[in-house]
């Protein structure tokens, strides 16, 4: 099944069997909300942006989960978000600092047991953010829809060679990897029975 990451632009996969698991919707970068109205009224949702707002029906966390908990300075420009670097933006709306929870204090703080989609959209984030997660963290999530973001770089090697650590650690964490869109490395990480 198609759930949509952008409206009209862009897609991600998730696989159905998300109905029959019993935990949440965990959306990092959910932009728009356009993953919601999927899963409205039948599964748990909670979102984390630092410049969407909540909606009703949906926890939300105004900020960003990341490898650390601390105040971060986040630039955006149009659907782009990041928070590499220091970039000089005298307007507050497109350049503020916002509160990054970790992994687990995300977790503790929403009271998340077990995920039956982690979607990330995280703009480079997501990186840091995976190889910040253990073993017992990804034993509790049943699937990851998540953009990586290796064409940021104008030659593309460092964060390609990022992508590729990155899907061999969710290999290693018994996920089965699906490439769902090539454009925007989309890649559907789908939890295998345990052996």
């Amino acid at each position: 099944m198609l759930v949509p990451t952008i409206s009209d632009y862009d897609y991600s996969r998730v696989d159905d069997r998300c109905f029959l698991h019993d935990g949440c919707v965990v959306d990092l970068g959910c932009c728009g909300w356009h993953s919601f109205d999927f899963f409205k009224n039948q599964k748990r949702i909670i979102g984390v942006d630092p410049y969407e707002a909540g909606i009703e029906g949906a926890e939300f966390f105004e900020g960003l989960v990341g490898p650390v908990n601390g105040d971060v300075y986040v630039h955006r420009n149009g659907c782009d978000t990041t928070c590499f670097g220091h970039i000089d933006c005298e307007d507050e709306e497109f350049a503020r600092i916002f509160k990054m929870l970790s992994w687990k204090n995300f977790c503790k703080k929403f009271d998340i047991d077990q995920i039956s989609i982690l979607k990330i959209n995280i703009e480079g984030m997501e990186f840091p953010l995976l190889n910040s997660m253990d073993s017992e963290d990804f034993s509790k999530i049943d699937q990851i829809a998540i953009s990586f973001h290796s064409f940021f770089e104008k030659d593309g090697n460092k964060n390609k060679n990022l992508m590729e650590s990155s899907l061999s650690l969710l290999e290693k964490e018994n996920y089965e990897l699906i490439n769902t869109n090539n454009q925007w490395n989309w890649y559907l990480a789908l939890k295998k029975a345990a052996k």
